[in-house]
This record gives C-alpha cells, structure tokens and sequence, in this order.
C-alpha cells in the first residue's frame, strides 16, 4: 500500500504541474515545453491516477466538458503523440540482439513507453469521440495516423513474443497495485502469457487501418457515456484545476469564476432565456442579486430564486425571495460544495442560472 500511496503522489504532483503549463504560456516558454506536451503529460498523468485509484470522478470531470474543450486538449496531445518515434526505437532495438548487445534494460523501457502511449491515446479517444466517429477534419486524419503509427508498432513487439513477455515483466509486476477496472483488454503487454501477443496479433492481422479505429471507438464511447450520465463517489481527492481547465466560460457554478469578497460583480443569464439577466454583487457580506430584462417586463419582479448546495449535514435547497427583482442571501452560499441556482417564475416554470463572466466594479 506504501508503494502505490507513493506513485499516487508522484503522479499528482506531476499532473498538477502540467495542469501550470497547460494554462500558462508563460510556464511553458520558461520550461521550453510546447503546449502539446503539456496536453499530453497532462492526459498522462491523469490516465496513470485512474488506473492506481479507479477514481471514475476524475475521468468524469474531463469527459462531461464540452465537445470543444475536450477536442481542443485532445488536438494538443495527438500533435505531439505523432512526433513520439517509438516505432524508430522499437526497429532498432529488435534487429539487434538485445541480449548479447546489453540493450535489455532499453527493451524494458520501450514497454514502459508502450504503456504510457496507451494511457494518453485511451484518453484522446475518449475525450474526441464523437469528432472522431463524425470524421471531423480538425482531428480524424492526425488520429487516423496516430492508430496507423500504434498499430506498427505493436505488430513489431509482438513479433517476438518471448522477448515482449520478458521485456515487459517489470510493468506486469505493477499490475497488483492497478484498479482492476481501469485495464483496458487491448493492453495486451499486460498479460502474463506470450500466448496473449500471439492472438492479439492475430485478432489484427487483416484489420484496415478505418476498421481498427472504428474498433478503438465502440470503448471509448462506452466510457464517455458511462461517466456523462452516472455519478460518482471516490476516496481520492481530485484536483479542482482539471476540471477548471476544461470548464467554459459559461457555468451554472459561480466558483467557476473568481468571485472576489468585495470588487467584483458577476454576470448571468438563464439557460433557457437569454434576454434574462442577472446580476450578483458582495455587498457586506451577503449577496444582492438583481434581474433585468430587456423588454423592461415586470415578468420577474416577483419570484423565486433557488440556491442549491451541499455541506457537512448533506444537500441544501435555500429559497432566495425576490421582490422589486432584486434579492438579498448569505455570501458564504457562493463558497459551498457543488452551488448552483435556479429561477422559478410566478408560472412555476423553474430555469438554471447560468453565471458568464466577471467585471470590477467601482
């Protein structure tokens, strides 16, 4: 348990610093790292948690982004999988002889690599999946290469399936400290048989390179729809900047944005009618929200306002009475667990706030 609290650790530590360069130009400039690099470490790392702790919450918070935030970090990390040249290490490290030439230890490694290129592209897959299975121009083709170059490069490691078992013994001893649920069947170096490689090559042999990615899709899917629709629990702490990274400018959570205690106010809208707009400004340490509307109706003027979160003694549904359109409530409301708000109009119909940006004020 010591060992795996350990890599836990590391890879938190390392995700968290590809968060930083992810979002900061600034960071990556000073660490020389373009940002696909930092998209790639940062599916990495993050593919490498899911598979010590399980934690679905983690894959959760990447997948239920939307489609232009996930295929923008995934556009980032296939750009820099492409120029990964494993299949050139792989070839020269297979027409030598590993062993008399003492290139053993290289071989272990190439498996390690094998390994973290799965993670990623496991992860690229999901979070691009329906741009991928649409065949959309901005990504299908540079993903169509990435599974062309993976394919390759399995078909020369499984060439040899005495020395893939061997070189990868090292990364199978790993696999007790792994979620069960998080290994994928298509990691085939994971296996404990050189039998295993010999019938996932076989289960290849043939496959078109469309099949094969068709084939790549049907999990991936799976995942995405698993962790857009269901709910999670998990021991493990979650960084709360992998899902800033990936969130949009428009939230129905207001920690979304910085809500400073004083000099700030914040802009929303409902979800479902725009002409709405509501204002949230920190005055004394309550909230006075105000609605406007742009035809100057007296629709709103009258209502309710709901503030939904969570703390210590469980879920919380506050009523926020509005009356002239404006409303007072307690600021600390805006610093709960999972907030969010909600407005019932005098004809019962019930709309999420949705919070877009932030301004000073004087």
């Amino acid at each position: 348990m010591e060992q795996k609290n350990n890599f836990i650790e590391i890879h938190k530590s390392a995700l968290a610093d590809y968060i930083t360069f992810y979002r900061d130009e600034e960071a990556r400039q000073e660490a020389q790292m373009s940002k696909g690099e930092a998209a790639a470490g940062l599916l990495l790392h993050t593919g490498m948690l899911y598979r010590y702790t399980g934690s679905e919450e983690l894959i959760s918070n990447f997948l239920q982004a939307s489609q232009e935030k996930r295929k923008e970090l995934a556009l980032n990390a296939t750009a820099y999988l492409l120029d990964l040249d494993l299949l050139t290490l792989a070839e020269n490290l297979y027409s030598a002889d590993i062993l008399e030439d003492d290139l053993f230890d290289q071989a272990e490694s190439l498996f390690f690599r094998r390994d973290e290129l799965a993670v990623m592209i496991d992860l690229v897959r999901s979070l691009a999946f329906e741009a991928i299975q649409q065949e959309d121009a901005a990504i299908y083709p540079s993903f169509r290469e990435l599974i062309k170059k993976e394919i390759a490069l399995d078909r020369l490691l499984r060439s040899d399936p005495a020395l893939a078992e061997l070189a990868s013994i090292p990364l199978r001893a790993l696999m007790p400290l792994y979620a069960p649920s998080a290994i994928e069947p298509h990691h085939w170096w994971l296996s404990s048989w050189a039998s295993d490689a010999v019938e996932a090559e076989a289960a290849a042999f043939g496959k078109s390179i469309t099949d094969s990615v068709t084939d790549s899709l049907s999990a991936a899917k799976a995942m995405f729809e698993k962790h857009v629709t269901g709910s999670f629990e998990s021991e493990f702490e979650v960084n709360p900047d992998v899902l800033d990274i990936l969130s949009d400018s428009h939230s129905p959570y207001p920690h979304a944005l910085v809500f400073a205690d004083g000099g700030h106010r914040l802009h929303a809208t409902l979800a479902e009618n725009k002409e709405v707009m509501i204002l949230f400004r920190w005055e004394d340490e309550q909230i006075k929200l105000s609605i406007h509307v742009a035809d100057n109706s007296d629709d709103y003027n009258i209502c309710q306002v709901y503030c939904m979160f969570r703390d210590e003694d469980g879920d919380h549904s506050e009523r926020i009475q509005i009356n002239n359109a404006t409303g007072i409530f307690p600021a600390e409301w805006m610093h709960k667990e999972g907030c969010y708000f909600a407005l019932e109009d005098n004809s019962g119909k019930s709309d999420l706030i949705i919070f877009e940006k932030e301004e000073d004020v004087e």
